[in-house]
């Protein structure tokens, strides 16, 4: 390699030519066959050299070279290498020494200037190429010097930035959730679960599974699945519908046994049946509560504590209803080591007060101190705080400003996520900024869930949406991501027949075509794209899931 040439003193190749004025480059390896490379007393022009000895040994008295041609000669002397600097030397020396009795002693003595130049300059020469050499070898390994700190100091960046994501993996925990709106049972629908389980021998009274059958594959994809319970739900009270609803606690059940696993019990019917219908749903769901742990604790068993089971929501979680002087212990459900603490909260009770003998009570949107210090005390408690808010005008699209300035109270208090219900409509979602920066989603309602209203029907309220987000936490905090409103429908054939719930996705132009509205109402204009159409124009694309 050139550079390693240089660094070691040796001067060769284009490194050499580097050294060498580049006028004199084309001269320095002309040679005179049986003698040495040229001499300091070569002129520039080397084939009359020969003739110019003739001469001299025809006349010794021949006048001398000229200053110019003096100045000449200690150029081309100049270049010579070290090489061979010792050996030319000499012989030139001798050569001089002879041709000296010929020449003037003006001329001798420029020539011994010329040798003594030749010297100093092959001396220089050798100095500058020593300097040279030493200078680029000591850039070099300057340079390798910080090729070596620069390849390093990237590994350990590398490194550093590898140790970090690695951290930052591990300490990631993602919980996907997902809610939905009123599961409104009334008498058409609790009385096609009778008569399916009158047609099967044992189990229970009633067999709501079907209305959920469809939906269950979605929601058990779902670590956390959210749903309002719009009615009283016992097993000991009489079933019945508008206007003062009682649900057979199969409805329940069969919710569980599809995927859901966190209920809220506020709603403008939760007084419908008095101080009896508060205690006994608050006994109801108490059970259940007790019969998930101890599934749970089976599944445990059975399955050894798999990470399936262990990362599982920790049995189920109900809100909204609280049993007098338990208002400060928070709801929360424990999912993969996070906690989720849930509230919900209603404008009313249809102007049905608290029982005085009731053993239990809601919470109303008015309570404002109330609702402050209990998402405070679940700030403190969970990981995160998903509010819900029964509220708006009834088959209205458009959610009112009380709406959004009380939702953006809220958010400020501390929520993290706030789910909107009671209109049995959809309407529009947003994402708000708190107080303190956080981005807080808000849907104003998800509309139905599950129905078969026929004291209002109406197209719309056949059509709900489901919330999906993931909750996403890491050493920094919490961030609800990916929230999407995805279609759903209640359908239905002739009057009522096999009332289900079904996610749009999994629906067609065929079904819509089919649906009891058209026949039975003469909502003719209800077809497959009028779902699309209406969610759209409600809405709106930036959160809306379509197929």
């Amino acid at each position: 390699m050139p550079d390693r040439q240089h660094a070691e003193g040796v001067c060769t190749g284009s490194i050499r030519k580097a050294c060498v004025p580049a006028a004199c480059q084309k001269r320095m390896y002309q040679h005179i066959p049986g003698r040495h490379p040229v001499n300091a007393l070569t002129s520039l022009q080397g084939e009359t050299m020969r003739s110019r000895k003739k001469e001299r040994k025809q006349s010794l008295k021949r006048p001398g070279l000229t200053t110019a041609a003096l100045l000449l000669l200690l150029c081309l002397a100049v270049t010579l290498t070290t090489a061979c600097g010792a050996a030319q030397h000499s012989e030139n020396a001798g050569t001089i020494r002879a041709e000296q009795t010929s020449l003037p002693s003006g001329t001798v003595q420029n020539a011994e200037e010329a040798e003594t130049g030749q010297t100093k300059g092959a001396e220089v020469a050798q100095t500058e190429a020593s300097e040279t050499a030493q200078t680029e070898s000591s850039e070099a390994v300057q340079t390798e010097s910080s090729e070596t700190a620069q390849t390093k100091g990237a590994e350990t960046a590398q490194t550093e930035s590898s140790e970090t994501a690695q951290t930052e993996k591990t300490d990631v925990t993602e919980i996907t959730f997902t809610a939905v709106g009123d599961n409104l049972i009334n008498e058409v629908l609790y009385g096609q679960a009778a008569e399916r389980a009158a047609e099967e021998e044992g189990g229970n009274a009633y067999d709501f599974s079907p209305c959920y059958a469809k939906m269950a594959p979605f929601i058990q994809e779902h670590d956390v699945n959210w749903i309002d319970i719009e009615t009283l739900m016992t097993d000991t009270l009489e079933p019945s519908g508008y206007p003062s609803f009682s649900t057979p606690g199969d409805s329940g059940r069969a919710l569980v046994d599809a995927g859901w696993n966190v209920f809220s019990l506020c709603s403008n019917h939760t007084y419908d049946q008095g101080a009896d219908g508060i205690s006994e749903t608050l006994d109801f769901w108490k059970r259940m509560k007790e019969e998930a742990l101890q599934n749970r604790d089976e599944q445990n068993r059975e399955s050894a504590g798999s990470a399936d089971v262990l990362n599982s929501a920790d049995g189920i979680c109900c809100t909204g209803l609280w049993e007098n002087g338990t208002e400060y212990d928070i709801p929360v459900l424990t999912v993969k080591g996070r906690k989720l603490a849930f509230l919900t909260y209603t404008y009313g009770t249809n102007d049905i007060p608290t029982p005085a003998d009731a053993i239990g009570h809601v919470i109303y949107l008015e309570e404002e101190g109330m609702i402050a210090e209990q998402i405070r005390l679940a700030r403190e408690q969970a990981d995160a705080v998903i509010v819900s808010l029964h509220w708006g005008e009834e088959y209205s699209h458009c959610e009112t400003q009380e709406q959004r300035d009380l939702a953006q109270r809220v958010a400020d208090m501390g929520a993290d996520l706030i789910i909107g219900g009671h209109p049995h409509v959809v309407q529009g979602a947003e994402m708000l900024t708190a107080a303190d920066g956080r981005k807080v989603f808000c849907a104003y309602s998800l509309g139905n869930f599950l129905c078969a209203q026929n004291s209002m029907p109406d197209p719309d309220a056949m059509i709900g949406v489901l919330l999906s987000c993931t909750f996403r936490f890491t050493d920094r905090g919490l961030s609800v991501e990916n929230p999407a409103l995805i279609p759903i429908l209640s359908d239905y054939g002739d009057d009522y027949e096999d009332d289900h719930t079904v996610l749009y996705a999994d629906y067609s132009r065929e079904q819509a075509l089919r649906h009891g509205m058209r026949d039975m109402f003469g909502f003719t204009q209800f077809d497959y794209d009028y779902v699309a159409d209406m969610l759209t124009e409600v809405v709106g694309k930036d959160y809306l899931k379509l197929p």
